[in-house]
């Protein structure tokens, strides 16, 4: 995870989270604490997110039989709606959990001096060094899990599979997008 792309939560928390640790506080706290408080925001947007979806067949029906001449039936789906409260879930948990990781793990000095400072390239270094196996099986189950919701709620798997090298090779891209912006700036 890319300083400059990490969750906005955790990167105007950075002082507070350096604070903490200042005064003792135990990473695994800190990060439990914060973990907490994204999921909770990330909650409260699948809800409403859910909530907005259940209108949509509602909403939708009477233009869509006006339109197209389709007769539906408007009713609650709640599959698609758990899925879609899934795939929220699971990208906000996928998103922050690299910031988290590093905040976690950085001291505190280091915290205060990336608030004052540009970060160069010797924060992919800090990251390497600063992340443990447990973190590395944590982030590959996040990105497993909605790999797997993929093809699970794709009727065709060949299908999931496309779909799922599109969406990989387009943060590649975005990646080396980034990069070469950053560079010719």
């Amino acid at each position: 995870a890319d300083p400059q792309t990490e969750i906005v939560l955790v990167q105007s928390k950075t002082s507070t989270i350096a604070i903490l640790k200042c005064l003792g506080a135990p990473a695994r706290a800190i990060f439990a604490l914060y973990l907490s408080l994204i999921l909770l925001l990330a909650l409260g947007g699948v809800a409403i997110g859910v909530f907005l979806g259940s209108l949509a067949p509602f909403v939708a029906a009477g233009p869509l039989a006006a339109n197209f001449a389709l007769d539906l039936a408007p009713a609650l789906y709640p599959q698609p709606l758990l899925l879609a409260a899934g795939f929220g879930l699971l990208t906000a948990l996928g998103f922050s959990l690299p910031a988290l990781m590093r905040a976690r793990d950085l001291p505190p000095g280091q915290l205060f001096r990336d608030m004052l400072e540009s970060r160069g390239a010797g924060w992919r270094r800090r990251l390497r060094e600063a992340r443990g196996w447990g973190d590395l099986l944590l982030m590959a189950a996040v990105i497993a899990a909605l790999i797997g919701l993929a093809f699970a709620s794709a009727g065709d798997p060949l299908f999931a599979g496309w779909f799922v090298a599109g969406a990989l090779a387009t943060l590649v891209v975005f990646r080396l997008l980034a990069t070469g912006v950053r560079a010719g700036a």
